[in-house]
């Protein structure tokens, strides 16, 4: 999740998160711990990894830190040479409303298009497609990682899960 991605799929996790906040989201998320925003999410994925699916990408460059309330966003993108992108975003919960809104935002992904389960990815991890953008999030390690990218032609569901994997085997 990124404030980037203000896009359809953005703004409908950003109302989920909005009435969740609003409302006053309570009770601990076991899945989602309160945990230290991470320092340096361009280290769990380098950039000649992401060639694989973003040939010539920059390398990755840091896209974003928010910190909101009860949660943060630390996000790295690779860009490619016609400005297509990859983009890796971690998430972590602040306190147990924060838990809360991720456990939202995760059965939230994916409902403008296509949405399938993926196996072998963390504890639970999804595939979706909404059109514009293909990507894999999942609930790692208590954090929620989500690997998107913004290519022509779209990766493969194959191509994204092993990403997914080795930025989720480098977490902390």
């Amino acid at each position: 999740m990124r404030l980037k991605w203000w896009s359809d799929r953005g703004r409908v996790a950003s109302l989920a998160i909005i009435v969740l906040v609003a409302f006053g989201a309570t009770a601990c998320s076991a899945e989602f711990p309160p945990q230290e925003p991470l320092a340096n999410v361009c280290s769990l994925l380098k950039g000649d990894e992401v060639a694989t699916i973003a040939p010539g990408n920059d390398g990755g460059k840091a896209a974003g830190e928010e910190t909101m309330p009860d949660f943060w966003v630390r996000s790295c993108d690779y860009t490619t040479p016609d400005f297509h992108y990859a983009s890796l975003a971690v998430d972590g919960a602040s306190d147990g409303d924060g838990g809360n809104i991720l456990k939202e935002f995760f059965n939230a992904v994916g409902v403008d298009g296509t949405k399938e389960s993926v196996d072998g990815v963390g504890d639970e991890a999804i595939f979706w497609d909404d059109g514009v953008e293909t990507g894999v999030t999942a609930k790692a390690k208590g954090y929620l990682v989500t690997f998107t990218a913004l290519l022509d032609p779209p990766p493969p569901k194959s191509a994204l899960i092993p990403l997914t994997k080795k930025a989720i085997a480098r977490l902390p």
